[in-house]
């Protein structure tokens, strides 16, 4: 029960770090959004089903789910200092 719930929230949470993203880079409701969608949900469903198939999770070194949670936030506060306008246009 924990790991699906925790999964889950996991889940929740990669489709929610998206909008963030969406919004600093100022995309509109085009292919471009849906492409930064999937690049975001991609590291964690591999990893997901790598789990599943393999019975174990091994993250290598340099993993998509963590380090791309730290190129986000990275991102994040870039934005926030010089904004996003001027900074990703």
């Amino acid at each position: 029960m924990g790991k699906l719930f925790d999964h889950g929230v996991d889940a929740f949470v990669a489709v929610l770090t998206n909008w963030p993203l969406i919004r600093m880079f100022s995309f509109t409701p085009m292919w471009n959004m849906l492409f930064v969608n999937m690049i975001a949900i991609f590291p964690f469903y591999f990893v997901t089903m790598e789990q599943y198939y393999t019975g174990e999770m091994n993250f290598p070194p340099i993993n998509g789910v963590d380090e791309g949670s730290v190129v986000i936030l990275i991102c994040c506060i870039i934005s926030g200092l010089y904004g996003n306008v001027a900074l990703w246009e």
